[in-house]
């Protein structure tokens, strides 16, 4: 499962091991480590309170191009959810921008 290498990757990052986790985020260690340990996939609730943990959103775990967004350290992690909404209009409106640009090139040819 996806949101397992996640964890992993987010608890090396914190530097913390399953057990911390569990404790600091409020799950039981041994379904959280049966979970880890099996590689199945996590009731909703236990994600929801991992994510909060970690400091990331759900869809963190689960979507590849959401964790690009969020990479620990990178712009959209540091943000509060209005800041994160406008940053990702700004970049939209250059996306938009850069877009209509290579749409007259290949018109111009």
């Amino acid at each position: 499962m996806y949101w397992v290498t996640v964890f992993n990757e987010l608890a090396a990052n914190k530097g913390v091991n399953m057990k911390q986790v569990a404790e600091e985020a409020g799950i039981k260690y041994p379904t959280l480590h049966k979970n880890v340990s099996l590689n199945t996939p996590i009731k909703i609730d236990m994600l929801a309170k991992l994510a909060e943990y970690f400091g990331v959103s759900v869809d963190y775990f689960v979507s590849p191009e959401a964790k690009l967004l969020n990479e620990p350290g990178g712009t959209y992690r540091r943000m509060n959810e209005s800041e994160r909404l406008e940053k990702l209009e700004k970049d939209f409106v250059k996306l938009e921008k850069r877009l209509s640009e290579i749409e007259k090139n290949i018109s111009t040819g």
